[in-house]
């Protein structure tokens, strides 16, 4: 029985990143409020480059590369190495292909489409948390990184921005949602230093922690933002009350907003765990 429920919590994950990432616009949207609208600057990207002393000549394989704004950062920052994109998103992958320099590849986490020690670096941000097993994709990222390598992976605090999310996903039930459909497997920032010291080796990994919160000061940036969250609050592009949810945030925004000076705050942060392949 337990074999079963881990298969169907997996195919649910899966299921649930597959309608998320079909359209990558949602996850356009929650970048560009992080990027604009944290509290304290900070620069994810940036900080994972400097981590793994990049832009260098150094080959690269992104995986869950998304709308592909890291490897196009490497590129535009003169890296000289091979950049490969791994995604199970078509659009994803097309996306990264418009890249000069970059290779998209269609391919699964758990199952990288790379031989053994292809490149000498591997990057995962903000993607673990939606692969079924996580171990396993530590471990392809171990297997497809040579040895003297090192592999980069961030991902969020437990319940990062929560207080947005909560407030939505109240909303997505009020409206009949299933909100057991996140699309998310339980890896957050306390968690992934473990696991990757039980993939990489006791003593190999090196974890920075930073914590952060978003500072929304106006109601249409906030509904933007909790309009691009709605997938993972069971309230896919498909769902026959999506309008009416979106009303409601819609009103309820402004109505919160209508007290004057009020900014909307919601903590936030990371870890970058990056671990030598020996």
């Amino acid at each position: 029985m337990g074999g079963v429920t881990e298969s169907r919590k997996s195919d649910g994950i899966a299921a649930a990143v597959e309608r998320e990432y079909a359209d990558l616009s949602p996850l356009q949207v929650r970048m560009a409020t992080h990027t604009e609208f944290s509290e304290r600057p900070d620069d994810p990207a940036g900080r994972v480059m400097h981590l793994l002393g990049l832009p260098s000549g150094r080959s690269l394989v992104d995986v869950g590369c998304g709308t592909g704004y890291f490897l196009r950062l490497l590129a535009e920052n003169g890296h000289r190495g091979r950049l490969i994109g791994v995604d199970l998103s078509p659009a994803a992958v097309d996306e990264v292909a418009r890249i000069p320099g970059v290779q998209g590849v269609p391919g699964n986490a758990e199952q990288l489409p790379l031989p053994a020690d292809g490149v000498q670096l591997c990057t995962a941000l903000y993607m673990l948390y939606h692969v079924p097993d996580p171990v396993a994709a530590l471990r392809e990222f171990a297997r497809v990184t040579e040895p003297g390598g090192r592999v980069a992976v961030l991902v969020n605090h437990h319940r990062t921005t929560a207080r947005t999310m909560d407030w939505v996903r109240e909303i997505a039930e009020r409206h009949g949602a299933d909100l057991a459909d996140s699309g998310l497997n339980g890896v957050t920032s306390d968690t992934l230093p473990g696991l990757m010291e039980e993939v990489f080796g006791e003593g190999a990994v090196r974890a920075t922690r930073v914590d952060n919160a978003l500072a929304i000061p106006g109601p249409q940036p906030l509904i933007d933002f909790a309009v691009a969250a709605l997938t993972f609050c069971g309230v896919s592009p498909s769902f026959p009350g999506r309008e009416a949810v979106i009303r409601d945030i819609t009103a309820e925004a402004h109505a919160w907003f209508s007290t004057p000076g009020r900014v909307w705050r919601d903590p936030k942060g990371y870890v970058v765990c990056v671990a030598n392949v020996g």
